[in-house]
């Protein structure tokens, strides 16, 4: 009888014999890896001394109540059995319970006395899938914040996130204990959610066992809500509890019948909090949710006929949102206007914008997502640049004539929208920003931006381009490092747009110039850098005649025409900008002087032996540079001519 400790571990046992209970010392009983089903009645004789009791791996698939009794118990492991529920007495009867292992069962839910329980500092729920109340969300946090992961500092903060999010979930089922025992005088939180398939009589005691109706409840909100509460048997939230204006927290969970919420619920000025869930809601619409102001929580998770959010926005003091399993489609830009500190929205298969790499990251990124829609629809430019997107948001496209720009620049997008449709709605749009992706083409649809005036598509891997001749406003285009090839890439149909005044080609490997060239005569700047250029056309002075700046970098030019120096040629006045460095010019004619325009000229990098004294006669010329194996020194006659930049490298 003075025995203190006795380990049965692995002895096959299926039964323990009356007479433990003899053991009236016995402070620490392990009893697991056996085939135990149920204890003797006589361990509950252990009351005064019991506070560790092992019975993991065996085959209880029920909580023995002679437990109950053991009021000193400290450590209950029950680890890898078979049970699907808890008892109601399990939060009552053990006051001093720190530790409960329940690792690998098939619980359903956790029963809301469990929140009395103050001592406990370890709650292991680890495989068990089925359970749903508390809601997943919850248990999750717990999981991932297991204080047995990580070291050192990392280990420490895990502790103290344990902690948290166990208190959190305790308070949660001591709230849903507390709806339980509602004063039929006042109550602050109205509960009218399914319990047991019965009607709950609101602001009264219920028919229901009150035990029952703790261990039944179920409650699928998303969000640890204080004390929440909702409806009677025709769908209708009551008359008393409109009436009643000190209402805080309304629940109407389970309820199929109910389908929207009514005009009346406006009353509640004090409401804090609504919690909907597994309803049958449809629509928001008949309420004015900014007559709400003290509303911080919706969960209306599991309605999967609500497919629009909308309405609730107009309230500004929503703090958390949890709409699991829904059929939204997507989220209003005005959601970036909330205070929100949490929003849950797995599930929702249908959601698209934001898109589910967005998702994925958390509500930070949700919010900058969209802030950045929200200035669109203002009016303003979307701003979508290095946001991982890999398709192109349908809400990016929604806003009409109130989008003047779209930047989705340095994201992984493939491809874009085929359709028409698709693009049809950006009809104002006149800066379009593809830079940085990884698309293999544009879509025909793409021609229905008429307004356009920008369009930058460089660092992509396009090699096709479509016919880009309706966009008749379009004033800058870039095409810059792609796999644009001459031959391939350009006819006239596809670029013939006379308004162009930049045109940017470098890094294509063109190897020689586009015959579409001869379609943009209004073109004032031209770069074609690291094209594999050889050849220059000597009509170009004729099929660019506006030409302003022409950069040639880095390709492998070794002569001009003469046709570029005429005295009838168009440049003469004209072209002010011209970079040839990094080619293989060796002799550069004395005509180039009738450029008389010019006031920049680069030719470092080429084989040049000397440059023509002519250049002097460059009167404009502000910018010189010879650098790098383009002439040995600056003759004395361009220095007199006045140029402001000279380097000879």
């Amino acid at each position: 009888t003075s025995l203190t400790r006795l380990r049965l571990e692995r002895n096959g046992l299926s039964n323990l014999p009356d007479s433990l209970g003899t053991l009236i010392r016995l402070a620490d009983l392990r009893c697991g890896s056996n085939r135990l089903k149920s204890l003797p009645v006589e361990v509950s004789a252990l009351h005064a001394t019991m506070t560790v009791l092992d019975l993991s791996k065996n085959k209880f698939k029920e909580v023995p109540h002679a437990i109950a009794s053991l009021s000193r118990l400290q450590t209950l492991n029950l680890n890898c059995n078979f049970l699907e529920e808890l008892p109601f007495w399990l939060g009552k009867s053990l006051p001093l319970l720190k530790r409960l292992l329940l690792k690998d069962n098939d619980l359903q839910s956790l029963p809301c006395s469990l929140g009395l329980s103050t001592c406990l500092s370890v709650l292991d729920l680890e495989d068990n899938p089925g359970i749903m109340c508390p809601p997943p969300c919850l248990l999750s946090k717990l999981s991932s914040a297991n204080p047995a992961v990580g070291s050192g500092d990392s280990r420490h903060k895990g502790t103290n996130d344990y902690t948290d999010y166990l208190c959190g979930l305790l308070k949660y089922l001591r709230a849903l204990f507390k709806s339980c025992q509602a004063d039929s005088s006042k109550f602050e939180t109205v509960d009218l959610s399914v319990l047991s398939g019965e009607k709950v009589n609101t602001g009264s005691k219920s028919s229901v066992d009150e035990e029952a109706k703790a261990e039944d409840l179920v409650s699928s909100t998303s969000n640890v809500l204080p004390q929440m509460p909702l409806i009677d048997d025709c769908g209708a939230i009551s008359k008393s509890v409109n009436s009643v204006d000190y209402v805080r927290h309304l629940i109407l969970n389970g309820q199929e019948k109910f389908t929207s919420f009514p005009k009346s619920i406006e009353a509640l000025n004090s409401l804090q909090s609504i919690s909907a869930c597994s309803c049958n809601i449809m629509s928001l619409e008949e309420v004015n949710w900014a007559m709400l102001t003290s509303l911080q929580t919706m969960a209306l998770d599991s309605n999967p006929r609500l497919a629009e959010l909308l309405p609730i926005f107009s309230n500004s003091s929503l703090q958390h949102i949890s709409v699991t399993c829904t059929a939204i489609e997507s989220l209003p830009p005005a959601i970036c206007l909330l205070p929100l500190l949490s929003l849950n929205v797995e599930g929702c298969k249908q959601l698209k914008c934001p898109p589910p790499e967005i998702v994925r990251r958390g509500l930070s990124a949700i919010m900058i997502f969209q802030a950045a829609l929200h200035a669109g629809s203002r009016g303003g430019i979307v701003d979508l640049r290095a946001s991982k997107l890999s398709t192109l948001p349908p809400s990016a496209v929604m806003f009409g004539n109130k989008c003047i720009g779209l930047n989705l620049s340095r994201n992984i997008m493939r491809s874009l929208p085929s359709t028409q449709c698709d693009w049809s709605s950006l009809t104002s749009c006149q800066s379009l920003d593809l830079s940085g992706n990884r698309l293999l083409r544009l879509p025909d649809g793409i021609t229905d931006l008429t307004s356009l005036t920008l369009l930058n598509i460089e660092d992509n891997l396009l090699n096709l381009l479509p016919r880009l001749g309706s966009l008749l406003h379009l004033r800058m285009l870039s095409l810059a490092h792609n796999s644009l090839s001459s031959a391939s890439s350009f006819t006239k149909e596809y670029l013939e747009i006379k308004s162009l005044h930049r045109l940017v080609l470098d890094g294509n490997n063109l190897g020689e110039f586009p015959p579409i060239l001869s379609a943009t005569t209004n073109l004032h700047i031209l770069s074609a850098k690291d094209c594999n250029l050889s050849i220059v056309p000597r009509t170009l002075p004729k099929t660019l005649p506006a030409l302003r700046e022409l950069a040639l970098s880095d390709n492998s030019i070794s002569t001009f025409e003469l046709d570029w120096f005429d005295d009838d040629s168009d440049w003469q006045h004209s072209l002010g900008h011209l970079r040839l460095d990094g080619n293989k010019i060796t002799t550069l004619p004395a005509a180039i002087a009738a450029l008389s325009g010019l006031s920049v000229l680069w030719l470092q990098g080429n084989p040049l032996p000397s440059v023509p004294a002519e250049i002097g006669y460059l009167t404009t010329l502000r910018q010189l540079r010879l650098g790098g194996g383009a002439g040995g020194s600056i003759p004395p006659e361009i220095l007199s001519g006045g140029s402001s930049e000279s380097s000879a490298g």
